[in-house]
């Protein structure tokens, strides 16, 4: 019996596998640490069968990435990740300071469109 692919399955078992293997972890390790089986692993990076939405979930926080890279390969710019991890670092109280420059900074945004009007 020949199995059907379909290549978007195909494409996104490639990019789960390169990211496992990327991170040094076993179809095994990956597999206890999204709470499904060994085989479910195995032909998601087959692209014998995709996961289901929540495991997906599941799969993208524990392969340190996210589900439009795992879906698309398309990755957010690295700007935008590395200002999302060091915020992801702050404390509640460097946030509230953090916060406060933000909306300085849209507030000078606001009055330097206004002179221009």
């Amino acid at each position: 019996m020949k199995v059907k692919y379909n290549q978007f399955a195909v494409d996104m078992g490639k990019r789960i596998y390169e990211k496992r293997k990327s991170l040094g972890m076993t179809q095994e390790e990956l597999a206890e640490k999204i709470d499904v089986s060994t085989q479910t692993i195995s032909y998601a990076e087959q692209g014998i069968k995709t996961l289901r939405s929540e495991n997906l979930a599941k799969l993208s926080k524990a392969l340190k990435t996210t589900n439009d890279y795992l879906l698309t390969g398309e990755t957010p710019s690295a700007k935008g990740e590395t200002l999302a991890d060091k915020l992801s670092h702050l404390s509640k109280e460097e946030m509230v300071f953090v916060e406060m420059i933000i909306n300085s900074c849209i507030g000078l945004c606001n009055l330097k469109n206004k002179r221009y009007e």
